[in-house]
């Protein structure tokens, strides 16, 4: 009987999950959801599971555009690839890069001024190290460099009162523009596009899309660290298929 009773518990609790996931992609709005902790735990299972059929279906795209154009879209370039050395690379890509891009992607989906104030300093040093073609990563003098001009533009942005404007801002705009901002940043692991991923580029993104809906959910009703440990598992998949095929 006991087990039954549990069995429907986790079928609503499923349910429910489902039902608060749609009604928030229908109406973004950044108020926290008071959830128990052992829905949390199913709410991030049941999220990674969304992200994994996010792959998938990318994966169905990339073979049907390599029939089409005999052009592997999906393959990186060998300068961006994590598999140069499987645990040389794996403490930023699974651990310090969820923490980063979660700050600077979604730490402003709630719009407190320290919370903007952190998120913009971290996009401007990220667009920064872009042009200056330079790893967020590596900690020389020219990303020291980066990090002082960041925070300086990011200080005279709060001058001229950017924290009031993303309180003007539409919040479903603001949700949408965190999602797509992190999905093209994702771009920079193909760069130089080829010119069939030029043109299928929102299929290069899709995954990366379908995660920023996901963890910008998680991070708006449950909290950051919520978003970071869903991004953690997303990162850290791939190396423990590798070691596991090893």
């Amino acid at each position: 009987m006991s087990i039954l009773k549990e069995d429907i518990e986790k079928k609503l609790m499923k349910k429910i999950i489902i039902d608060c996931f749609y009604s928030f992609i229908k109406n973004p709005n950044e108020e926290s959801a008071n959830f128990g902790v052992k829905f949390k735990w199913l709410n991030l299972a049941l999220s990674f599971v969304i992200c994994i059929i996010g792959v998938i279906l990318a994966s169905i795209l990339s073979v049907s555009v390599f029939f089409i154009t005999g052009d592997k879209i999906f393959q990186q370039r060998e300068s961006f690839s994590i598999w140069k050395s499987l645990f040389e690379n794996a403490s930023i890509v699974v651990f310090i890069a969820p923490i980063t891009e979660e700050i600077a992607f979604r730490l402003y989906l709630k719009r407190k001024k320290i919370n903007i104030f952190i998120s913009l300093t971290l996009l401007c040093y990220f667009l920064l190290c872009c042009l200056s073609k330079i790893s967020f990563y590596k900690l020389d003098t020219a990303n020291f460099t980066n990090i002082s001009l960041s925070l300086t533009f990011t200080f005279l942005l709060f001058i001229f009162g950017v924290n009031k404007y993303f309180a003007t801002i539409k919040y479903k705009y603001l949700f949408w523009f965190s999602c797509s901002s992190f999905a093209l940043m994702h771009l920079l692991n193909f760069t130089p596009l080829s010119t069939y991923q030029f043109i299928f580029f929102p299929l290069l993104i899709f995954p990366q899309f379908i995660y920023g809906i996901v963890m910008g959910y998680l991070r708006v009703r449950q909290g950051l660290i919520w978003s970071v440990l869903l991004h953690i598992l997303i990162n850290g998949l791939p190396f423990c298929i590798k070691f596991l095929t090893k």
